[in-house]
């Protein structure tokens, strides 16, 4: 063989070479892609964070969501369209209400929360932990039929968090760009033994 033929030959091997090193990058760059979990498509997978535990039925836990629902949007408090995440938080956010949930619990003004005998304190708070990670996870509710949640993007998204049978924490969340800061709502319901709603509490928030 020539030395040009070889020349040759060895310049298309290299150009095969980088070739097939280009394809297998944009491969793996789009399943990659094709891999991304949305709040759509909730994953029963749980992190390290998590400690998964049935302790309501998904019944109680969507009648109760969809009543909060049903009830901001009547009362033109929030009607918005939203994109939901499943995953119901294990207490997380109740610090920010422990006065209000205290209030209703001892069935005292929120004045006098703080006066109340330590021991009496103590009993209605056994449900909340002091501190609780964002990921702790209580249970999934993937198979409610959610009333407004949107599987179109939204700038909204709803998060719950529940300790105990009787209130649940609701949060809207709001974000422009996923590279701004976020801001939302938040909302502390409490609930009779038909899961109706009988109280709750509002505050706003930013990241």
């Amino acid at each position: 063989m020539s030395s040009a033929m070889q020349i040759q030959t060895q310049h298309m091997k290299s150009i095969l070479k980088v070739f097939n090193v280009t394809f297998l990058i944009i491969f793996i760059g789009i399943n990659a892609y094709s891999k991304e979990i949305t709040l759509e498509q909730p994953s029963n997978e749980t992190s390290e964070t998590d400690t998964v535990k049935k302790t309501f039925s998904a019944d109680l836990v969507c009648s109760q969501l969809n009543n909060a629902l049903q009830y901001l949007k009547d009362n033109k408090i929030f009607s918005k369209k939203f994109r939901m995440d499943y995953k119901i938080r294990s207490g997380w956010g109740y610090n920010i209400f422990l006065t209000e949930y205290l209030s209703y619990k001892l069935n005292v003004s929120e004045n006098d929360v703080w006066r109340i005998d330590n021991e009496k304190r103590s009993k209605a708070l056994i449900h909340l932990k002091e501190s609780v990670p964002y990921e702790d996870t209580l249970m999934f509710i993937d198979n409610c039929k959610i009333i407004d949640k949107t599987k179109k993007k939204s700038k909204w998204t709803i998060l719950i968090s529940k300790t105990d049978a009787e209130s649940m924490l609701v949060q809207f969340s709001y974000k422009k760009r996923p590279d701004l800061h976020g801001s939302g709502l938040m909302y502390l319901f409490f609930y009779d033994e038909h899961n109706e709603i009988v109280s709750f509490y509002k505050t706003s928030w930013i990241e």
